[in-house]
């Protein structure tokens, strides 16, 4: 049952501290992501390569450490997404920009990540600066469904699959979208990957689904092998108009992320000053989406997460 549904503001507001940070860090303290495996045990992903935990329920925090670091700066990004496969604290997964992918490290609780792809960076299909397939990706999300299959999904391009364990990932955003995305014509950028569980006895994992831009999700329904583009705006039936700025969809939830046919929410923003949720009572991959609010927030900020909490 969902006992709240909080939408989530980016702020730098930073969390109290109990010990030093590993390595100097850029970019402030603005906390992208959070996520808890039980009551009491939280861990985040921050700008400047920052991580931390906590065992109380978010009383007192303090840093994780990087482990097995190529090079300091090379983790010196804004790390977006945190991700526990099964609250299994030794299966846990962090990305952000760089490319860059931490794991946690095995027994020791999430307090320790190391470097998982330090010769073998997640690129793009930009052009510039570099040649395509040569810039290091800005990744938005991780999706594990064993140790060693899993998604990843980011700007202009990055939908990529890990079937040997992260050592190696194959771009499969063409898959995806359906036709070539060239690298200089503006690459899609991607936000949220997720598979549910439920799928089927045999082969569970099969629905899953992927948030895009222009008001576009990604639907499969055999294990990302075939994809299917649903046009959200066209299922809503508008209550509001949106503006002719690009709608992108930063986050999604569900009542239960391991059922299928789960209700659950989209959350996006056209601009940043224009902010918008949809609902679908059935999971999104087989039933449609509803429009259920518009916002229009005050200048710079718009929705960037929805968390719904169950029960």
């Amino acid at each position: 049952m969902i006992d709240r549904i909080m939408l989530v503001m980016l702020c730098s507001t930073a969390i109290a501290q109990s010990q030093s940070p590993q390595f100097h860090h850029l970019h402030g303290d603005v906390v992208r992501d959070i996520t808890f495996v039980d009551s009491d045990r939280g861990f985040t992903a921050e700008d400047g390569g920052k991580t931390r935990f906590t065992t109380d329920g978010g009383e007192t925090w303090g840093y994780g450490a990087i482990q097995n670091v190529l090079t300091s700066t090379d983790l010196q990004v804004r790390m977006r997404r945190v991700r526990f496969l099964d609250s299994d604290l030794d299966r846990g997964w962090m990305v952000g920009e760089g490319g860059v992918i931490l794991k946690s490290v095995v027994g020791l609780d999430g307090r320790e990540w190391s470097d998982a792809n330090p010769f073998s960076r997640i690129t793009d299909l930009r052009d510039a600066p570099l040649l395509c397939g040569q810039n290091r990706a800005v990744q938005h999300d991780i999706f594990m469904i064993s140790d060693t299959e899993g998604w990843i999904v980011g700007e202009d391009g990055t939908v990529a699959k890990t079937t040997n364990g992260w050592l190696s990932w194959t771009s499969l955003v063409d898959q995806v979208v359906g036709v070539a995305q060239p690298c200089d014509e503006d690459p899609r950028d991607f936000y949220r990957v997720h598979f549910f569980e439920d799928s089927s006895p045999d082969a569970p994992f099969d629905h899953g689904i992927i948030t895009s831009e222009f008001g576009l999700v990604y639907t499969t329904s055999d294990g990302g092998t075939t994809w299917a583009e649903v046009d959200v705006r066209a299922d809503a039936g508008l209550v509001c108009p949106l503006p002719g700025a690009n709608l992108e969809f930063w986050d999604l939830a569900f009542e239960n992320p391991s059922i299928s046919t789960s209700p659950g929410w989209l959350v996006g923003g056209a601009g940043t000053t224009n902010g918008y949720t949809f609902r679908t009572s059935g999971g999104g991959v087989t039933s449609t989406w509803s429009q259920s609010q518009c916002h229009e927030f005050l200048d710079p900020v718009a929705v960037q997460s929805v968390v719904s909490r169950h029960s």
